[in-house]
């Protein structure tokens, strides 16, 4: 895991407002297109993967208490799956192929 985006997660878990508003910029920078990439493999659609990807950021500068012990990109790509992403993702995929039709 790089520098910044190892800084930018503990900016992110700090108690202190100004410092965690800093670093969501070199988070999402630093996250974005391995998130993307992950997205668009189940969605196919870029623009549904930036609307969940919005919302999961939301989550995170919500709630990002469960980023904080983690120490390498496959464990952040993991985490980020199982407490902010999977819902979202299950929502999107259900409304994207709600009308597709089972076969006889």
């Amino acid at each position: 895991m790089d520098k910044r985006l190892r800084n930018a997660l503990k900016g992110l878990t700090d108690t202190d407002a100004g410092r965690r508003r800093r670093a969501m910029e070199p988070f999402v920078r630093a996250t974005f297109g391995m998130f993307m990439k992950y997205l668009y493999r189940y969605l196919g659609n870029e623009v549904e993967c930036e609307d969940v990807l919005e919302d999961v950021y939301a989550d995170i500068w919500e709630n990002p208490g469960r980023l904080r012990n983690i120490t390498n990109e496959k464990q952040l790509l993991k985490t980020v799956y199982l407490y902010y992403m999977r819902n979202r993702l299950r929502e999107v995929y259900r409304r994207i192929n709600r009308n597709l039709y089972l076969s006889q």
